[in-house]
């Protein structure tokens, strides 16, 4: 696999994964997430976050007890009210997946598998976001950002 011009990346990554962004995630930019979901999986997240403010800009959460994926944000210590909506569950115990998430300018547009699953309105300047976070019952082949 390679990478796209001005990305990093990194295969076989071990989850708990953190990383400092090299560059902001300025408009039109994405951060692709190669994984799998392994059986009696529960929940795992994704957040792009500030590391000095502790802000996250966004929580992306499915949770699979509930047949839901949760959107939210977390600013000054208090988290927003959750997203919950969409049609189907995008994610499943045993399968791969391929996640973007693509800063659209006003909004997160969140890919799963090539196909838009979603949105998330931005409520935070481009340069704020340096760190990428991944955690819970996820297999990492490869990130991208």
């Amino acid at each position: 696999m390679t990478c796209r011009a001005g990305y990093q990346m990194s295969c076989d990554a071990s989850v708990p994964f953190r990383t400092c962004l090299a560059t902001h995630l300025s408009h039109n930019r994405s951060i692709i997430v190669h994984g799998s979901v392994p059986s009696g999986a529960t929940r795992f997240h994704i957040n792009l976050m500030n590391s000095g403010t502790k802000d996250v800009y966004l929580h992306f959460n499915p949770r699979f007890k509930e047949g839901v994926v949760v959107r939210n944000c977390k600013h000054g210590g208090t988290w927003s009210i959750e997203e919950r909506d969409l049609p189907c569950m995008p994610f499943g115990a045993g399968q791969c997946f391929q996640l973007e998430i693509k800063n659209e300018g006003n909004a997160f547009g969140i890919y799963s598998n090539g196909k838009k699953i979603c949105s998330f309105s931005r409520h935070n300047q481009d340069d704020a976001i340096d760190t990428l976070e991944i955690e819970g019952d996820v297999c990492l082949s490869c990130v991208e950002y």
